[in-house]
């Protein structure tokens, strides 16, 4: 079925939508509001459908014809298509409409790299091909080239595909520090399990063998920013810290860090990223939160503030409930989720908190992903 209408606006997971009187609302990726489409419905629900741009009628001024030939095609990408000024318009759009416009100020910490920003990425492996999925399958495009990968990576690309061990793998993980690249699994044999990254405020060890942030460009503008949220007599708690990344700006800016984190592969880049920056004032506990809040929580010294970086999930009723009975001075809240994080700012919001500052830390350009920041105070 073939219709037409006028996008009205761009929404979660970069979708456009337009409102038809038969069918009501249909989501079309890579849409710009104001466009002019004819669009073809290829999935009809009983409240909403999906639908594929089939011709653009009247393109937005803001419309780009995209630098990479796999566009559309391939699932990674999704404001190539546009100017990167427009692409934060309409993240701070996607952000004010999920929050039903009650968010008065959002802050932009953009990423001085538009472009060739990736450190890390995740190539599949089929028949001798290197590449990325289909978007919205799992059949493989091979890539030669990818404009948000860093050029270090990308120029690894034929090395990769010339290793010996390339033809018994179905998956690899490639990070660069920049100069020098590695592999998970091993291209050749190695032992080396990390790399030095140069963060310009402290030096962080990343691995393809546990998560690390794609962009330290981002990551670079963003510290100064947290540092200005701490005091020197702050005693911070650590909730899902990872390989330490912020966990050392949380030790360098305040007096004591405790950080939570249940991953036996980040415990060990955490105390290599530690040692490596001389941080001593900080404890780790290698535990859920659920754990840790049934063993550690009545016997901890006081806290004053929490920093929470969960996965997509966002947190877990108990470490709502924990903080909801801990009265934090103040909950500093990332997330790559702001669905998520939505529930749970909601729930802390309603337990006596209020927003005092708002972030969009724009760690995924060209790409629908709205990384979050919120600040919330008692």
């Amino acid at each position: 079925m073939i219709v037409k209408g006028e996008v009205e606006k761009v929404v979660n997971n970069g979708l456009g939508i337009i409102r038809d009187k038969n069918m009501g609302v249909i989501f079309i990726p890579f849409a710009l509001k104001g466009e002019l489409l004819e669009v073809e419905v290829t999935k009809r629900g009983k409240s909403f459908s999906y639908g594929e741009i089939k011709k653009i009628l009247n393109p937005s001024r803001e419309r780009l014809e995209p630098i990479c030939p796999y566009f559309g095609e391939c699932g990674g990408c999704h404001f190539l298509n546009t100017t990167y000024q427009n692409e934060i318009i309409i993240k701070i759009e996607i952000l004010k409409d999920l929050w039903r416009k009650k968010l008065d100020k959002i802050e932009v910490i953009k990423s001085p790299r538009e472009l060739n920003y990736r450190i890390r990425a995740r190539f599949h492996v089929e028949n001798g091909l290197l590449g990325f999925f289909k978007r919205k399958t799992n059949t493989l495009i091979s890539i030669s080239n990818c404009p948000l990968l860093h050029e270090r990576i990308n120029d690894s690309l034929p090395f990769l595909k010339n290793s010996e061990n390339f033809q018994k793998i179905k998956e690899i993980t490639v990070i660069t520090n920049g100069s020098e690249i590695l592999t998970d699994p091993p291209i050749k044999n190695s032992s080396k399990r990390y790399l030095e990254l140069n963060l310009e405020r402290f030096t962080n060890i990343i691995s393809p063998h546990t998560f690390s942030q794609a962009n330290p460009y981002a990551i670079k503008a963003f510290l100064p920013e947290l540092k200005k949220l701490l005091e020197k007599e702050d005693r911070i708690l650590e909730f899902h810290a990872g390989n330490g990344l912020f966990s050392v700006e949380l030790a360098k800016s305040t007096q004591y860090v405790a950080s939570v984190e249940s991953n036996p592969i980040s415990k060990e880049f955490f105390f290599l990223n530690m040692k490596k920056n001389k941080i001593v004032n900080f404890k780790f506990y290698s535990a859920t939160d659920k754990k840790w809040i049934k063993e550690h929580s009545k016997r901890e010294i006081s806290f004053n503030k929490i920093f929470l970086d969960p996965p997509r999930s966002g947190i877990s009723p108990w470490l709502r409930n924990y903080i909801l009975n801990s009265k934090f001075e103040k909950i500093f809240y990332l997330s790559c989720n702001i669905s998520t994080q939505k529930r749970d700012v909601e729930s802390f919001l309603k337990g006596g908190y209020k927003i005092e500052r708002v972030f969009i830390l724009d760690f995924f350009p060209r790409t629908h992903h709205v990384e979050s920041f919120f600040v919330l105070s008692r």
